[in-house]
């Protein structure tokens, strides 16, 4: 009876090891096959336990990647490459209504929109238009802004 107990241990023990072993061999490609996929879509969208959008991840027109992070469904910060210009990278910070405030960009033009050889940040009223500029030219010279409500300097530095 005792030899009985100890094959019966004995034959489920090199069972479950052998069932173990084949699950293991056609389980792990599948894995390591599973994290080498990627995902493609338009939008690459993060729901928070809220069911409201966390992040957004895109690729804009000319290439790079645009990265939303959301606040009450409001995009509240944003890093952005290759959005206007191939080379130009952004990054923008929203007030809780959504509209950009703060503007850290390379390769950014003297108004908001347009692409040009500025590095710099740059404050926005809450119509987007700039209204203090702080930068390095394409010249590497630094320059301040103050601009009117029309976008002319009230005060610039040098």
């Amino acid at each position: 009876m005792r030899f009985t107990v100890l094959l019966s241990a004995a034959v489920s023990s090199i069972v479950s090891v052998l069932a173990t072993l084949v699950v293991v061999w056609f389980a792990l490609p599948a894995i390591a096959e599973a994290q080498s996929r990627q995902v493609d879509a338009g939008t690459l969208r993060v729901i928070g336990s809220v069911l409201t959008t966390r992040f957004d991840v895109t690729e804009p027109a000319l290439g790079g990647g645009n990265l939303r992070v959301h606040r009450n469904d409001v995009t509240r910060a944003q890093l952005v490459s290759g959005a206007r210009d191939p080379e130009s990278v952004g990054f923008n910070l929203f007030d809780t209504a959504g509209q950009r405030r703060v503007w850290l960009a390379l390769k950014q033009g003297r108004v908001v929109g347009t692409t040009g050889d500025l590095t710099g940040i740059a404050m926005l009223d809450d119509q987007q238009r700039i209204r203090v500029h702080i930068g390095v030219d394409g010249n590497g010279d630094p320059f301040i802004w103050l601009l009117d409500i029309d976008g002319n300097p009230v005060w610039s530095a040098p």
